[in-house]
């Protein structure tokens, strides 16, 4: 399963201790270099960033050809991460986006693509 994730749900998760949920439900996770930074450079004091440069599951990625001209214009006024998730999951037919913001999520919506959040995720895992 193709899954793409923004930092929200790693930090959340990470947070309460059930970060290896997502390894659990789905094997492997990717994340696009703007999230890896978000969460283990600029957040390196915060809940998350040691558990997500520890887990082997997380695959940073990045989409190897620009975005959409369209999906770049319905993503003004997103953080870096959350676009740039949306961008990933585009290009690689994500199954799955991992999205907390209501403004993320409806914009993923609009692409079509799946979305699930951290209380998705922990109903999932009962």
């Amino acid at each position: 399963m193709t899954v793409v994730s923004n930092s929200s749900p790693l930090i959340s998760l990470a947070r309460i201790g059930k970060l290896e949920l997502l390894a659990a439900l789905f094997g492997q996770v990717s994340i696009p270099p703007e999230v890896h930074q978000e969460v283990t450079v600029d957040g390196r004091m915060l809940p998350g960033a040691e558990e997500v440069k520890r887990a082997g599951w997380i695959r940073v990625l990045g989409p190897p050809l620009p975005p959409d001209a369209s999906l770049v214009q319905r993503c003004e006024g997103l953080g870096p991460g959350e676009a740039a998730a949306i961008y990933l999951g585009n290009y690689l037919h994500a199954e799955l986006i991992l999205l907390d913001e209501w403004k993320a999520r409806r914009v993923a919506k609009e692409a079509n693509l799946p979305i699930v959040g951290c209380l998705g995720i922990l109903e999932d895992s009962i």
